[in-house]
């Protein structure tokens, strides 16, 4: 490990945005990348680990090892999410309503707490939540994964302050 590497956390890294963020972003720096699924990244500098964003406990394990592995995080993107409804809010349970705003919103503002502490300890970092344009467009039968989405929006502009 290299001393002057930046160390990057990026949440959901198994598809999508966070694959290809993880995959570019690990070609400078180190990245350590989580998702609920096995590492898909084939890279010298990318560490996977199998994680739940939802379980407290790990993912503050989680933090504490990376942090005294490498000293410092200097940039969190926060870019878990799941979709329950797409597009049919009918066909919405309780169970997957909560398993959206806790992924989307909930987990990602307590992972936010958790990693953050690390960096006020260090007087760096730098902290990316990945929004969605669903807010703005307001697709009919996406009112869940909008309002999760919305709720992170809200909490990216004053966590900013």
């Amino acid at each position: 490990m290299q001393k002057f590497r930046k160390v990057v956390i990026i949440s959901g890294t198994s598809s999508g945005i966070g694959k290809y963020l993880a995959s570019k972003l690990s070609k400078k720096y180190i990245v350590i990348g989580f998702s609920r699924r096995k590492k898909t990244i084939k890279d010298k500098n990318y560490y996977h680990h199998v994680l739940d964003i939802n379980d407290f406990k790990k993912t503050n394990r989680f933090i504490e090892k990376i942090f005294l592995k490498f000293k410092k995080i200097d940039v969190l993107i926060n870019n878990a999410a799941t979709n329950i409804s797409h597009g049919n809010f009918y066909f919405a349970t309780k169970d997957l309503v909560e398993k959206t705003i806790n992924t989307n919103l909930t987990s990602t503002i307590l992972f936010t707490n958790m990693v953050i502490k690390k960096m006020i300890s260090k007087r760096s970092g730098n902290i990316i939540n990945i929004g969605s344009g669903v807010v703005g467009l307001l697709p009919k039968g996406d009112s869940v994964y909008a309002a999760s989405k919305a709720g992170l929006e809200v909490f990216s502009k004053i966590l900013s302050k």
